[in-house]
């Protein structure tokens, strides 16, 4: 069943857990992710699904797997924010006093790692499903002149 661009962007950000923008008491209860920005993760998560062998030139829209694709998403999405906590952090040190501000990069680190693993698994099991569905799979058969002597077809 095809899935829109609207749809994946609305379950990326469900996934990322942004639906509800006044759950976000940091942030100003805004969301923490434009549109631009999911499809961004989108597009960078397709990319990366068709690449690699076997080449595939899905869309969007057309991709079989919406949920890998999310995933996909979920992880550019960490390395994405984990990159920006990464270049906000802040090290303070006054009289004693020590505090590390916008220090959760390690946390970003590690789911993005804890789902890398599955996404890559997952990644497989989807190119080797690829192949057994392409044209051409499976068993050819080889013409030999005893086939048609014997009346094998």
């Amino acid at each position: 069943m095809p899935v829109s661009a609207e749809e994946l962007r609305d379950d990326l950000r469900a996934m990322l857990n942004d639906s509800v923008a006044s759950r976000n008491i940091l942030l100003g209860k805004e969301h923490a992710y434009s549109d631009t920005e999911l499809d961004f993760f989108l597009k960078m998560a397709l990319r990366d699904l068709n690449s690699g062998g076997p080449r595939t030139d899905y869309s969007l829209e057309t991709f079989p797997d919406p949920g890998l694709l999310i995933m996909a998403g979920m992880i550019f999405s960490f390395i994405a924010e984990g990159v920006l906590q990464l270049r906000n952090h802040i090290d303070y040190n006054d009289a004693g006093l020590s505090l590390s501000l916008f220090n959760k990069t390690s946390g970003y680190q590690g789911w993005a790692g804890f789902l890398l693993q599955t996404y890559l698994t997952n990644k497989v099991e989807f190119k080797r499903g690829v192949i057994s569905n392409s044209q051409g799979a499976g068993f050819i058969g080889i013409s030999s002149p005893f086939s048609s002597e014997w009346g094998w077809r």
